[in-house]
C-alpha cells in the first residue's frame, strides 16, 4: 500500500512540475515584470506543497 502511494505521489509531482513550468512560461510571457511573476510563482509553489 505504501509503495502505491509513493508511486502516485511521484507521478503527481512530475505532472505538477510540468504544469508549473507551463504556468511560469505563460506568466513570464504575459508580464514583463519579473518581480511580480516571482511572487506569483512562490504562491504557486506553496499551493503545490499543500497538495
Amino acid at each position: 500500500m505504501k509503495n502505491i502511494k509513493k508511486y502516485i505521489k511521484k507521478k503527481l509531482s512530475k505532472l505538477y512540475r510540468g504544469i508549473y513550468w507551463i504556468y511560469v512560461y505563460v506568466s513570464c510571457k504575459r508580464t514583463q515584470n519579473i518581480r511580480d511573476s516571482r511572487r506569483k510563482h512562490k504562491s504557486f509553489v506553496y499551493i503545490i506543497n499543500g497538495l
